[in-house]
């Protein structure tokens, strides 16, 4: 079994995500502990949402995160209404399948769903205006997860009651692929 992280390129997953009331399926990436050379200056790690669903029938959120050695934790999200991508046709959409990227440059991250651009984040731009973004050029390791979401996580779109008959919520990956341009970024593996 082999560990892989990366920092820069392009990133997309071309997946059959389940839309559901009550699923929480998401599609992200974390540089604590990442593969590599290099040893962060930061005093935090990040977390870097390419998209969330909470709960929703046809909405993707992006976060990205500072999450603190003494414990504490920031967040710049997607949550408001400008910043997330929201399927017009979403009749059959939990039975579609659709392409999720992320583009990642020293200086920003773009997140997108079939090929259109929804949110970006200027890694320029300290939103917390703590420590500095130093953390946003670490490596990356990938993660997806297809969990079940629950009232006390905090707000959704469009509530948290599972119905049985949706489950089980499956998600489905076509693929995931990294594209990188020669001599920009990295790309490490471990056994």
């Amino acid at each position: 079994e082999k560990s892989m992280s990366w920092k820069y390129g392009y990133l997309e997953m071309r997946a059959m995500v389940p839309y559901y009331r009550g699923a929480w399926p998401s599609f992200w990436a974390v540089s604590d502990g990442a593969l590599g050379n290099e040893k962060s200056k930061a005093d935090y790690f990040v977390e870097v949402d390419i998209f969330e669903v909470f709960s929703s029938f046809n909405t993707a959120i992006p976060n990205i995160h500072k999450w603190y050695t003494d414990g504490t934790h920031t967040q710049y999200n997607g949550l408001r209404e400008s910043n997330r991508y929201v399927h017009k046709n979403y009749d059959n959409l939990r039975y579609e399948y659709h392409t999720y990227g992320f583009e990642w440059t020293p200086d920003k991250m773009t997140v997108s769903v079939d090929g259109v651009d929804y949110n970006t984040y200027d890694l320029n731009d300290n939103y917390d205006g703590r420590s500095d973004m130093s953390g946003f050029r670490d490596n990356l390791f990938i993660l997806l997860n297809n969990h079940i979401y629950v009232s006390d996580l905090g707000a959704t779109t469009a509530g948290t009651e599972v119905n049985n008959k949706d489950l089980p919520f499956e998600y489905y990956v076509d693929y995931i692929r990294l594209y990188q341009k020669p001599g920009e970024g990295s790309l490490n593996y471990a056994d």
